[in-house]
């Protein structure tokens, strides 16, 4: 993992200010190194249990930002983590650590996880954005 990284909630409005290096308010941000949007896309279906399906848990990149890659995260995505609890977070972060593309120690993962668990359920009527 060698990419810098952030999670923070915001309108989309916000967050396209934030990702142009414009003044922006932004909310609960937490920076961590190297993951892709890829490895986002596989935590995503880890989390709801699901087989991984480019049409099902593909993130992608919002339109509106050419220098940078920001992606809101799905509804249903932020409503899968919302759900989760701390109980969840070490099993999320041993199968997320133990995919393909990963291959890496989970307690690596683990605050990214919980960083994306609290995110989630903060989230109120802003969105959950991820950067890379």
């Amino acid at each position: 993992m060698s990419l810098p990284n952030s999670l923070f909630i915001s309108s989309r409005q916000e967050a396209i200010a934030h990702a142009k290096g414009e003044q922006a308010t932004v909310t609960g941000m937490y920076e961590f190194a190297g993951l892709t949007d890829l490895d986002i896309s596989i935590l995503f279906s880890i989390a709801a249990n699901e087989e991984f399906d480019f049409d099902l848990h593909e993130i992608l990149p919002m339109d509106e930002v050419e220098d940078s890659e920001v992606f809101e995260l799905p509804a249903r995505f932020v409503q899968v983590l919302a759900a989760k609890g701390a109980a969840d977070i070490p099993v999320l972060a041993k199968e997320w650590a133990a995919t393909e593309e990963l291959q890496c120690d989970p307690a690596g993962l683990i605050p990214v996880v919980t960083a994306l668990i609290d995110l989630s359920k903060k989230e109120g009527a802003h969105h959950l954005y991820f950067t890379a």
